[in-house]
Protein backbone atom coordinates (compact mmCIF):
# COMPACT_ATOMS: atom_id res chain seq x y z
CA UNK A 1 0.00 0.00 0.00
CA UNK A 2 1.42 3.39 -0.54
CA UNK A 3 0.35 6.63 0.87
CA UNK A 4 1.72 10.18 -0.42
CA UNK A 5 2.09 12.71 2.20
CA UNK A 6 2.82 15.56 0.90
CA UNK A 7 3.97 19.06 3.30
CA UNK A 8 3.89 21.98 0.83
CA UNK A 9 5.18 25.61 2.27
CA UNK A 10 6.00 28.37 -0.03
CA UNK A 11 9.36 29.41 1.76
CA UNK A 12 11.03 33.08 1.64
CA UNK A 13 14.24 33.05 3.83
CA UNK A 14 17.19 34.98 3.60
CA UNK A 15 19.44 32.96 2.11
CA UNK A 16 23.48 33.67 2.12
CA UNK A 17 24.17 31.29 -1.04
CA UNK A 18 27.85 32.39 -0.46
CA UNK A 19 28.35 30.21 2.64
CA UNK A 20 25.92 26.83 1.63
CA UNK A 21 24.19 26.74 -1.56
CA UNK A 22 25.78 28.42 -4.41
CA UNK A 23 26.22 26.47 -7.49
CA UNK A 24 24.47 22.91 -7.09
CA UNK A 25 26.22 20.44 -5.14
CA UNK A 26 26.45 16.95 -4.55
CA UNK A 27 25.45 15.38 -1.50
CA UNK A 28 27.49 15.95 1.44
CA UNK A 29 28.87 13.03 3.09
CA UNK A 30 26.73 10.74 5.25
CA UNK A 31 26.79 12.65 8.86
CA UNK A 32 28.52 10.41 11.59
CA UNK A 33 26.24 8.90 14.42
CA UNK A 34 25.77 10.45 17.78
CA UNK A 35 28.75 10.75 19.46
CA UNK A 36 30.97 7.74 21.28
CA UNK A 37 33.54 7.91 23.82
CA UNK A 38 36.05 8.40 21.88
CA UNK A 39 34.29 11.27 20.41
CA UNK A 40 33.29 13.18 23.12
CA UNK A 41 32.49 16.26 21.96
CA UNK A 42 31.78 15.28 18.03
CA UNK A 43 31.76 19.15 16.20
CA UNK A 44 31.30 18.20 12.98
CA UNK A 45 28.89 15.38 12.70
CA UNK A 46 26.68 16.99 9.68
CA UNK A 47 29.24 19.33 7.29
CA UNK A 48 27.36 20.24 4.47
CA UNK A 49 28.49 20.79 0.83
CA UNK A 50 29.96 24.94 0.20
CA UNK A 51 28.69 27.01 -3.02
CA UNK A 52 30.60 29.77 -4.85
CA UNK A 53 33.18 31.52 -2.81
CA UNK A 54 32.40 35.40 -2.74
CA UNK A 55 34.97 37.98 -3.90
CA UNK A 56 36.02 41.69 -3.05
CA UNK A 57 34.38 44.19 -6.10
CA UNK A 58 37.14 45.09 -8.92
CA UNK A 59 38.89 48.51 -8.13
CA UNK A 60 37.76 50.68 -11.00
CA UNK A 61 39.85 53.53 -9.74
CA UNK A 62 36.96 56.10 -9.48
CA UNK A 63 36.06 57.30 -6.05
CA UNK A 64 32.86 57.94 -5.03
CA UNK A 65 31.67 60.26 -2.01
CA UNK A 66 31.38 58.48 1.18
CA UNK A 67 27.61 57.46 2.12
CA UNK A 68 26.32 57.83 5.51
CA UNK A 69 26.28 54.95 7.39
CA UNK A 70 23.48 53.11 7.57
CA UNK A 71 21.73 51.90 10.99
CA UNK A 72 19.19 49.23 11.62
CA UNK A 73 16.12 50.05 13.89
CA UNK A 74 16.35 49.28 17.09
CA UNK A 75 13.32 46.50 18.06
CA UNK A 76 10.77 48.14 20.88
CA UNK A 77 11.22 44.98 22.44
CA UNK A 78 14.90 44.16 21.66
CA UNK A 79 15.54 40.05 20.33
CA UNK A 80 17.65 38.66 23.11
CA UNK A 81 17.10 34.86 22.01
CA UNK A 82 14.50 32.21 21.29
CA UNK A 83 11.86 30.97 23.37
CA UNK A 84 12.02 27.02 24.14
CA UNK A 85 8.66 25.72 24.32
CA UNK A 86 7.01 22.22 25.08
CA UNK A 87 4.22 19.84 23.68
CA UNK A 88 2.26 17.54 26.70
CA UNK A 89 -0.31 15.13 25.06
CA UNK A 90 -3.88 14.39 26.43
CA UNK A 91 -6.39 11.99 24.72
CA UNK A 92 -9.19 9.80 25.66
CA UNK A 93 -12.32 7.20 24.19
CA UNK A 94 -15.51 7.29 24.11
CA UNK A 95 -17.09 3.68 25.06
CA UNK A 96 -20.27 2.46 26.41
CA UNK A 97 -21.80 -0.89 26.75
CA UNK A 98 -24.75 -1.56 24.01
CA UNK A 99 -27.14 -4.89 24.51
CA UNK A 100 -24.22 -7.21 26.36
CA UNK A 101 -21.43 -5.64 23.82
CA UNK A 102 -18.85 -2.47 23.94
CA UNK A 103 -19.07 -0.20 21.50
CA UNK A 104 -16.22 2.02 21.18
CA UNK A 105 -18.34 6.10 20.43
CA UNK A 106 -15.32 8.32 19.65
CA UNK A 107 -12.00 9.76 20.84
CA UNK A 108 -9.99 13.10 21.22
CA UNK A 109 -6.70 14.01 21.32
CA UNK A 110 -5.02 17.58 22.68
CA UNK A 111 -2.04 19.09 22.33
CA UNK A 112 -1.12 21.43 24.61
CA UNK A 113 1.91 24.01 24.55
CA UNK A 114 3.90 25.35 27.58
CA UNK A 115 7.34 27.00 28.07
CA UNK A 116 10.11 24.70 29.42
CA UNK A 117 10.56 25.01 33.28
CA UNK A 118 13.56 27.67 32.16
CA UNK A 119 11.56 29.74 30.10
CA UNK A 120 8.21 29.44 32.61
CA UNK A 121 10.65 30.87 35.16
CA UNK A 122 11.94 34.31 32.39
CA UNK A 123 8.23 34.63 31.29
CA UNK A 124 5.55 33.82 33.88
CA UNK A 125 3.17 35.68 32.43
CA UNK A 126 3.35 33.98 29.05
CA UNK A 127 3.65 30.74 30.93
CA UNK A 128 0.10 31.99 32.61
CA UNK A 129 -1.58 32.28 29.06
CA UNK A 130 -0.17 29.15 27.77
CA UNK A 131 -1.65 27.16 30.76
CA UNK A 132 -5.00 29.11 30.06
CA UNK A 133 -5.18 27.99 26.23
CA UNK A 134 -4.18 24.55 27.48
CA UNK A 135 -6.49 24.20 30.38
CA UNK A 136 -9.60 26.07 28.24
CA UNK A 137 -8.54 23.45 25.50
CA UNK A 138 -8.52 20.31 27.43
CA UNK A 139 -11.97 21.16 28.95
CA UNK A 140 -13.55 21.43 25.71
CA UNK A 141 -12.01 18.22 24.84
CA UNK A 142 -13.68 16.27 27.86
CA UNK A 143 -17.13 18.38 26.70
CA UNK A 144 -17.12 16.86 23.37
CA UNK A 145 -16.47 13.45 24.71
CA UNK A 146 -19.17 13.40 26.91
CA UNK A 147 -21.32 14.90 23.94
CA UNK A 148 -20.35 11.50 22.15
CA UNK A 149 -21.12 9.40 24.90
CA UNK A 150 -25.05 11.03 24.91
CA UNK A 151 -25.24 10.76 21.13
CA UNK A 152 -24.00 7.54 20.86
CA UNK A 153 -26.91 6.60 23.84
CA UNK A 154 -29.55 8.90 21.72
CA UNK A 155 -28.86 6.89 18.68
CA UNK A 156 -28.70 3.79 20.65
CA UNK A 157 -32.14 4.33 21.90
CA UNK A 158 -32.86 5.34 18.07
CA UNK A 159 -32.96 2.30 16.92
CA UNK A 160 -29.60 2.48 15.29
CA UNK A 161 -26.95 -0.16 14.52
CA UNK A 162 -24.03 1.49 16.28
CA UNK A 163 -21.40 -1.03 14.94
CA UNK A 164 -21.66 0.37 11.58
CA UNK A 165 -21.41 3.95 12.46
CA UNK A 166 -18.05 5.41 12.37
CA UNK A 167 -16.41 6.63 15.43
CA UNK A 168 -16.68 10.53 15.95
CA UNK A 169 -13.14 12.33 16.34
CA UNK A 170 -11.72 15.62 17.93
CA UNK A 171 -8.07 15.99 17.66
CA UNK A 172 -6.37 19.75 18.21
CA UNK A 173 -2.43 20.20 17.01
CA UNK A 174 -0.36 23.18 17.45
CA UNK A 175 2.12 24.44 15.21
CA UNK A 176 4.17 27.18 16.17
CA UNK A 177 5.55 29.74 12.96
CA UNK A 178 8.15 31.64 15.55
CA UNK A 179 8.86 32.24 18.87
CA UNK A 180 11.29 34.81 20.22
CA UNK A 181 11.18 36.49 23.24
CA UNK A 182 9.81 39.31 20.85
CA UNK A 183 6.71 37.64 19.79
CA UNK A 184 5.14 34.12 20.26
CA UNK A 185 2.84 33.34 17.37
CA UNK A 186 1.08 29.79 17.16
CA UNK A 187 -1.66 27.79 15.35
CA UNK A 188 -4.30 26.05 16.52
CA UNK A 189 -5.99 23.34 13.86
CA UNK A 190 -8.81 21.29 15.21
CA UNK A 191 -9.91 18.35 12.75
CA UNK A 192 -13.43 16.97 13.78
CA UNK A 193 -15.30 14.52 12.41
CA UNK A 194 -19.21 14.60 14.24
CA UNK A 195 -20.66 11.95 11.20
CA UNK A 196 -21.88 13.54 8.31
CA UNK A 197 -20.24 13.55 4.71
CA UNK A 198 -16.90 14.87 5.60
CA UNK A 199 -14.52 15.90 8.40
CA UNK A 200 -13.65 19.69 8.83
CA UNK A 201 -10.91 21.77 9.87
CA UNK A 202 -10.70 24.74 11.97
CA UNK A 203 -7.55 26.69 12.55
CA UNK A 204 -7.49 29.60 15.15
CA UNK A 205 -4.03 31.81 15.77
CA UNK A 206 -2.68 33.39 19.09
CA UNK A 207 -0.04 35.82 18.98
CA UNK A 208 1.70 36.37 22.47
CA UNK A 209 4.12 39.43 23.76
CA UNK A 210 6.56 37.04 25.58
CA UNK A 211 6.98 39.66 28.26
CA UNK A 212 3.63 40.57 29.24
CA UNK A 213 1.73 37.37 28.23
CA UNK A 214 -1.00 39.90 26.40
CA UNK A 215 -2.30 38.97 22.94
CA UNK A 216 -0.58 41.51 20.57
CA UNK A 217 -3.16 42.91 18.31
CA UNK A 218 -3.45 42.90 14.28
CA UNK A 219 -3.13 46.55 14.23
CA UNK A 220 -0.07 46.86 16.62
CA UNK A 221 1.92 45.48 13.92
CA UNK A 222 0.10 46.51 10.62
CA UNK A 223 0.06 50.02 10.29
CA UNK A 224 -2.46 50.67 6.99
CA UNK A 225 -5.06 47.75 6.73
CA UNK A 226 -6.61 48.76 3.65
CA UNK A 227 -3.35 48.72 1.87
CA UNK A 228 -2.49 45.10 3.74
CA UNK A 229 -5.81 43.64 2.60
CA UNK A 230 -5.75 45.11 -0.88
CA UNK A 231 -1.82 42.95 -1.13
CA UNK A 232 -3.87 39.76 0.61
CA UNK A 233 -7.17 40.03 -2.48
CA UNK A 234 -3.74 39.99 -5.02
CA UNK A 235 -2.35 37.22 -3.44
CA UNK A 236 -5.08 35.01 -3.11
CA UNK A 237 -5.87 35.32 -6.75
CA UNK A 238 -2.62 34.55 -7.70
CA UNK A 239 -2.59 31.40 -5.64
CA UNK A 240 -5.94 30.14 -5.85
CA UNK A 241 -6.70 31.38 -9.78
CA UNK A 242 -8.73 28.20 -10.11
CA UNK A 243 -11.00 29.22 -6.63
CA UNK A 244 -11.37 33.09 -7.87
CA UNK A 245 -11.61 32.66 -11.55
CA UNK A 246 -14.37 34.81 -12.04
CA UNK A 247 -12.60 37.51 -9.85
CA UNK A 248 -11.06 40.13 -11.12
CA UNK A 249 -9.33 42.93 -9.12
CA UNK A 250 -12.24 45.12 -7.89
CA UNK A 251 -14.30 42.02 -7.02
CA UNK A 252 -11.45 40.45 -4.81
CA UNK A 253 -11.28 43.41 -2.85
CA UNK A 254 -14.70 43.38 -2.77
CA UNK A 255 -14.84 40.03 -1.75
CA UNK A 256 -12.90 41.02 1.78
CA UNK A 257 -15.11 44.21 2.17
CA UNK A 258 -16.60 42.84 5.45
CA UNK A 259 -13.17 41.30 6.68
CA UNK A 260 -10.04 42.45 8.89
CA UNK A 261 -12.25 44.05 11.66
CA UNK A 262 -13.26 42.86 14.85
CA UNK A 263 -16.60 40.74 15.58
CA UNK A 264 -18.61 39.48 17.95
CA UNK A 265 -18.65 35.66 18.47
CA UNK A 266 -19.52 33.04 20.88
CA UNK A 267 -17.30 31.38 23.31
CA UNK A 268 -17.19 27.81 24.55
CA UNK A 269 -18.00 29.28 28.22
CA UNK A 270 -21.28 30.60 26.35
CA UNK A 271 -20.49 34.06 26.22
CA UNK A 272 -19.46 36.27 23.40
CA UNK A 273 -15.94 37.92 22.78
CA UNK A 274 -14.68 40.09 20.16
CA UNK A 275 -12.17 38.38 17.30
CA UNK A 276 -10.13 39.98 14.60
CA UNK A 277 -11.31 38.13 11.32
CA UNK A 278 -9.71 36.97 9.89
CA UNK A 279 -7.18 34.61 11.93
CA UNK A 280 -3.80 35.50 11.63
CA UNK A 281 -0.07 35.02 12.57
CA UNK A 282 3.20 35.92 12.62
CA UNK A 283 5.91 34.26 10.78
CA UNK A 284 9.80 35.09 11.02
CA UNK A 285 9.86 36.49 7.31
CA UNK A 286 6.06 37.61 6.86
CA UNK A 287 2.51 37.87 8.24
CA UNK A 288 0.16 35.49 7.51
CA UNK A 289 -3.73 35.48 7.24
CA UNK A 290 -6.05 31.79 7.11
CA UNK A 291 -9.28 31.47 5.52
CA UNK A 292 -10.98 28.83 7.09
CA UNK A 293 -13.41 26.24 5.17
CA UNK A 294 -16.20 28.34 3.67
CA UNK A 295 -14.67 31.77 4.88
CA UNK A 296 -14.37 32.92 1.13
CA UNK A 297 -15.07 29.96 -0.87
CA UNK A 298 -16.75 26.53 -0.85
CA UNK A 299 -15.92 23.51 1.24
CA UNK A 300 -13.86 22.06 -1.33
CA UNK A 301 -11.64 24.96 -1.63
CA UNK A 302 -9.98 24.01 1.75
CA UNK A 303 -8.19 26.16 3.81
CA UNK A 304 -7.20 29.67 2.12
CA UNK A 305 -3.46 31.69 3.37
CA UNK A 306 -1.95 34.52 2.16
CA UNK A 307 1.50 35.56 3.14
CA UNK A 308 2.78 39.65 2.97
CA UNK A 309 6.38 39.49 3.61
CA UNK A 310 7.84 42.15 5.81
CA UNK A 311 10.42 42.84 2.89
CA UNK A 312 7.57 42.93 0.05
CA UNK A 313 5.78 46.13 2.07
CA UNK A 314 8.20 47.16 4.96
CA UNK A 315 6.05 50.30 5.21
CA UNK A 316 2.91 48.84 6.29
CA UNK A 317 4.55 46.75 9.20
CA UNK A 318 5.77 48.15 12.89
CA UNK A 319 9.06 46.54 11.93
CA UNK A 320 10.77 47.72 15.13
CA UNK A 321 8.44 44.69 16.75
CA UNK A 322 8.07 42.52 13.58
CA UNK A 323 11.83 42.36 13.23
CA UNK A 324 13.17 38.96 12.89
CA UNK A 325 16.17 37.01 14.64
CA UNK A 326 19.34 36.70 13.30
CA UNK A 327 18.60 32.43 12.94
CA UNK A 328 14.78 30.91 13.42
CA UNK A 329 12.99 27.82 12.79
CA UNK A 330 10.01 27.54 9.86
CA UNK A 331 8.43 23.91 10.55
CA UNK A 332 7.23 22.98 7.36
CA UNK A 333 3.40 22.59 7.20
CA UNK A 334 0.62 20.95 5.01
CA UNK A 335 -1.85 24.02 4.94
CA UNK A 336 0.66 26.76 4.47
CA UNK A 337 -0.12 27.30 1.08
CA UNK A 338 2.25 30.33 1.22
CA UNK A 339 5.19 31.50 3.43
CA UNK A 340 8.75 32.84 2.06
CA UNK A 341 10.36 33.76 -0.65
CA UNK A 342 13.50 31.76 -0.75
CA UNK A 343 17.03 34.15 -1.23
CA UNK A 344 14.60 37.30 -1.33
CA UNK A 345 13.65 37.22 -4.71
CA UNK A 346 10.27 37.65 -5.14
CA UNK A 347 9.50 34.41 -5.93
CA UNK A 348 7.35 31.53 -3.41
CA UNK A 349 9.08 28.25 -3.71
CA UNK A 350 7.63 24.96 -2.85
CA UNK A 351 8.85 22.65 -0.40
CA UNK A 352 7.33 19.35 0.47
CA UNK A 353 8.71 15.90 2.30
CA UNK A 354 6.93 12.87 0.24
CA UNK A 355 6.48 9.72 2.08
CA UNK A 356 5.99 6.26 1.10
CA UNK A 357 4.69 3.41 3.40
CA UNK A 358 2.46 0.35 3.90
CA UNK A 359 0.14 -0.88 6.49
CA UNK A 360 1.50 -3.80 9.04
CA UNK A 361 -1.31 -5.94 9.48
CA UNK A 362 0.12 -7.64 12.62
CA UNK A 363 0.43 -4.60 14.57
CA UNK A 364 -2.08 -2.84 13.03
CA UNK A 365 -0.21 0.30 12.34
CA UNK A 366 1.15 2.44 9.37
CA UNK A 367 4.85 2.79 8.62
CA UNK A 368 6.60 5.34 6.38
CA UNK A 369 9.71 3.43 4.93
CA UNK A 370 10.82 6.22 2.64
CA UNK A 371 10.97 9.79 1.93
CA UNK A 372 12.08 12.36 -0.09
CA UNK A 373 12.37 16.26 -0.09
CA UNK A 374 11.15 18.30 -3.13
CA UNK A 375 12.41 22.00 -3.52
CA UNK A 376 10.60 23.49 -6.82
CA UNK A 377 11.45 21.21 -9.46
CA UNK A 378 13.91 19.66 -7.98
CA UNK A 379 13.55 16.24 -5.92
CA UNK A 380 16.30 14.34 -3.36
CA UNK A 381 17.21 10.62 -4.27
CA UNK A 382 14.61 8.37 -2.13
CA UNK A 383 15.63 7.62 1.57
CA UNK A 384 14.90 4.07 2.26
CA UNK A 385 14.69 1.74 5.28
CA UNK A 386 13.35 4.26 7.41
CA UNK A 387 10.18 1.85 9.43
CA UNK A 388 8.83 5.06 11.08
CA UNK A 389 5.60 6.14 12.02
CA UNK A 390 6.29 9.96 11.70
CA UNK A 391 8.27 12.21 10.41
CA UNK A 392 8.33 16.19 11.64
CA UNK A 393 9.78 18.63 9.12
CA UNK A 394 11.66 21.84 10.10
CA UNK A 395 13.66 24.68 8.29
CA UNK A 396 16.23 26.46 9.87
CA UNK A 397 17.78 29.54 8.91
CA UNK A 398 22.17 30.12 10.37
CA UNK A 399 22.82 33.15 11.18
CA UNK A 400 25.47 32.54 7.89
CA UNK A 401 22.42 32.32 5.60
CA UNK A 402 22.28 28.75 5.53
CA UNK A 403 18.84 26.76 4.54
CA UNK A 404 18.48 23.65 6.24
CA UNK A 405 15.90 21.29 6.39
CA UNK A 406 15.76 18.72 9.54
CA UNK A 407 13.45 15.50 9.20
CA UNK A 408 12.79 14.35 12.23
CA UNK A 409 11.47 10.30 12.11
CA UNK A 410 10.43 8.34 14.92
CA UNK A 411 8.67 5.24 16.04
CA UNK A 412 8.04 4.03 19.54
CA UNK A 413 11.23 2.96 19.83
CA UNK A 414 13.56 5.03 18.40
CA UNK A 415 13.94 7.80 15.94
CA UNK A 416 16.74 9.63 13.92
CA UNK A 417 16.95 12.46 11.74
CA UNK A 418 17.98 13.04 8.10
CA UNK A 419 19.06 16.81 6.95
CA UNK A 420 19.32 18.64 3.60
CA UNK A 421 21.20 21.75 2.44
CA UNK A 422 18.53 23.69 0.71
CA UNK A 423 20.04 27.11 0.91
CA UNK A 424 20.54 26.54 -3.22
CA UNK A 425 18.97 23.32 -4.69
CA UNK A 426 18.86 20.14 -2.67
CA UNK A 427 21.90 18.84 -0.93
CA UNK A 428 21.93 15.76 1.26
CA UNK A 429 24.25 16.56 4.54
CA UNK A 430 23.82 13.30 6.06
CA UNK A 431 21.71 11.08 9.56
CA UNK A 432 21.95 11.98 12.91
CA UNK A 433 21.09 8.98 15.31
CA UNK A 434 17.96 10.03 17.94
CA UNK A 435 15.14 12.01 17.52
CA UNK A 436 13.21 16.05 18.77
CA UNK A 437 11.03 14.77 21.64
CA UNK A 438 8.38 16.68 23.18
CA UNK A 439 10.39 19.60 23.06
CA UNK A 440 9.34 22.37 20.06
CA UNK A 441 11.80 23.61 17.29
CA UNK A 442 12.43 26.90 17.40
CA UNK A 443 16.06 27.82 18.56
CA UNK A 444 18.70 26.75 16.39
CA UNK A 445 21.15 26.83 18.71
CA UNK A 446 19.39 23.89 21.44
CA UNK A 447 18.42 21.29 19.66
CA UNK A 448 17.65 18.75 22.58
CA UNK A 449 18.24 15.16 20.72
CA UNK A 450 17.25 11.88 22.33
CA UNK A 451 18.40 8.52 21.74
CA UNK A 452 18.04 4.78 23.55
CA UNK A 453 21.49 4.74 25.45
CA UNK A 454 22.53 1.05 26.30
CA UNK A 455 24.81 1.20 28.87
CA UNK A 456 23.96 -1.29 32.51
CA UNK A 457 20.81 -1.24 30.48
CA UNK A 458 18.27 0.75 28.23
CA UNK A 459 17.84 4.46 29.44
CA UNK A 460 16.39 7.43 27.19
CA UNK A 461 19.16 10.12 27.38
CA UNK A 462 19.46 13.42 26.01
CA UNK A 463 21.94 16.74 25.06
CA UNK A 464 21.78 19.47 23.14
CA UNK A 465 22.97 19.92 19.58
CA UNK A 466 22.76 23.07 17.81
CA UNK A 467 22.96 23.81 14.19
CA UNK A 468 26.10 26.69 13.15
CA UNK A 469 28.32 27.82 10.68
CA UNK A 470 27.60 26.26 6.86
CA UNK A 471 24.73 24.15 8.28
CA UNK A 472 27.06 22.27 10.76
CA UNK A 473 24.96 20.07 13.27
CA UNK A 474 26.84 18.92 16.19
CA UNK A 475 26.58 19.06 19.83
CA UNK A 476 29.35 19.82 22.60
CA UNK A 477 28.20 17.96 25.32
CA UNK A 478 30.35 14.42 26.29
CA UNK A 479 27.47 12.65 27.34
CA UNK A 480 23.36 12.04 27.84
CA UNK A 481 21.45 13.14 30.31
CA UNK A 482 19.49 10.38 31.45
CA UNK A 483 15.45 10.65 32.26
CA UNK A 484 14.17 7.76 34.33
CA UNK A 485 13.04 6.80 37.50
CA UNK A 486 14.18 3.40 37.21
CA UNK A 487 16.20 2.72 40.63
CA UNK A 488 19.58 -0.64 40.04
CA UNK A 489 19.50 -2.22 43.22
CA UNK A 490 22.82 -3.82 44.04
CA UNK A 491 22.31 -7.91 45.23
CA UNK A 492 26.07 -7.86 46.06
CA UNK A 493 28.20 -5.39 47.32
CA UNK A 494 29.80 -2.95 44.97
CA UNK A 495 33.44 -0.79 44.57
CA UNK A 496 32.61 2.20 42.52
CA UNK A 497 34.87 5.87 42.51
CA UNK A 498 33.15 8.82 43.38
CA UNK A 499 32.53 11.27 40.75
CA UNK A 500 32.45 15.01 42.17
CA UNK A 501 32.75 16.16 38.52
CA UNK A 502 31.82 14.59 35.88
CA UNK A 503 33.75 16.35 33.71
CA UNK A 504 36.97 14.82 34.84
CA UNK A 505 39.29 12.49 33.43
CA UNK A 506 40.54 10.70 36.50
CA UNK A 507 38.33 8.80 39.76
CA UNK A 508 40.28 7.83 42.59
CA UNK A 509 38.18 7.94 45.61
CA UNK A 510 36.60 4.13 45.91
CA UNK A 511 33.94 3.57 47.62
CA UNK A 512 32.45 0.11 48.51
CA UNK A 513 28.53 -0.08 48.18
CA UNK A 514 26.61 -2.62 50.11
CA UNK A 515 24.07 -4.63 48.85
CA UNK A 516 20.28 -3.38 48.17
CA UNK A 517 22.07 0.26 47.69
CA UNK A 518 19.70 1.91 45.27
CA UNK A 519 21.62 3.64 42.32
CA UNK A 520 19.48 5.86 40.00
CA UNK A 521 21.33 6.51 36.39
CA UNK A 522 22.21 10.02 35.99
CA UNK A 523 24.15 10.47 32.73
CA UNK A 524 26.42 8.27 30.21
CA UNK A 525 28.91 8.44 27.25
CA UNK A 526 26.49 6.17 25.84
CA UNK A 527 29.80 3.55 25.34
CA UNK A 528 31.88 2.79 28.77
CA UNK A 529 30.50 4.53 31.64
CA UNK A 530 27.88 5.23 33.43
CA UNK A 531 26.97 7.97 36.44
CA UNK A 532 24.79 5.98 39.16
CA UNK A 533 23.44 8.34 42.08
CA UNK A 534 22.66 6.79 45.87
CA UNK A 535 19.09 7.65 46.04
CA UNK A 536 20.17 7.08 50.35
CA UNK A 537 22.83 9.60 50.32
CA UNK A 538 22.33 11.76 46.95
CA UNK A 539 26.21 10.70 46.27
CA UNK A 540 27.34 9.98 42.99
CA UNK A 541 29.55 7.13 41.24
CA UNK A 542 30.85 6.36 37.91
CA UNK A 543 30.46 2.72 36.72
CA UNK A 544 32.78 1.65 33.77
CA UNK A 545 31.32 -0.81 31.42
CA UNK A 546 32.69 -3.32 29.30
CA UNK A 547 31.25 -4.96 26.45
CA UNK A 548 30.99 -8.62 24.88
CA UNK A 549 29.67 -9.76 21.81
CA UNK A 550 26.72 -8.94 22.34
CA UNK A 551 25.19 -5.25 23.29
CA UNK A 552 23.50 -6.66 26.60
CA UNK A 553 26.83 -8.69 27.10
CA UNK A 554 27.86 -6.13 29.90
CA UNK A 555 30.75 -6.78 32.44
CA UNK A 556 32.37 -4.72 35.35
CA UNK A 557 36.13 -3.95 35.36
CA UNK A 558 36.64 -6.60 37.75
CA UNK A 559 34.99 -9.58 35.42
CA UNK A 560 31.66 -9.90 37.25
CA UNK A 561 28.41 -9.67 35.16
CA UNK A 562 25.76 -7.03 35.29
CA UNK A 563 23.60 -9.54 36.23
CA UNK A 564 26.12 -10.94 39.03
CA UNK A 565 25.49 -7.62 40.74
CA UNK A 566 22.49 -5.54 40.06
CA UNK A 567 18.49 -7.64 40.97
CA UNK A 568 17.27 -6.48 37.78
CA UNK A 569 19.15 -5.28 34.24
CA UNK A 570 16.66 -3.83 31.94
CA UNK A 571 17.00 -4.00 28.38
CA UNK A 572 14.62 -2.63 25.20
CA UNK A 573 14.04 -4.54 22.79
Amino acid sequence: MKNILSMMLALALAASLGACGGAKHEPAPAADPAPSAQQPANTEPAQTASGGQQTAPAQTGETKPAEPEKTEPQPAHPYTGHLHLVKRFGSDMASDEFDGTWQSLGSYKNEMLYLDDEHAKKYPELQKALEKFSSENADLCQTMLDDMMSTGREMHDAGADLSTHPDSTWEISVYVTRADDNLLSFVEETYSYMGGVHPDYIYRCFNYDPQTGKEIEFTDLVKDEDAFKDLVAKKLSESYPEVFESYDEQGMKSLLTDWFRYVNTGNAAGGTVQIYQPWWFAGNQGLTVIFNEYDIAPYAAGTLTATVLYDEAPELFDMEWLAPAPDYVTPLISWWGSGYDLGHDGTLDEIWVETEGEYDDMIEEYYINSLSLTVGEETSEQIGDLWCSSVTPYIVHTQDGCDMAFIFCENMYEGFTEIFDVTDGIGYAGQVYGWYGYDILTDPSYVPVWKNCNVAGTFMGSRIYKVGEYGSFYSDDPWYALETDIEMTTIDVLDLPLCKDPSASEFNDIETLPAGTGLLPLRTNDSDWIDLKDTSTGDEYRMFIETGEYESDQYLPDGRSLYDVFEIVYWAG
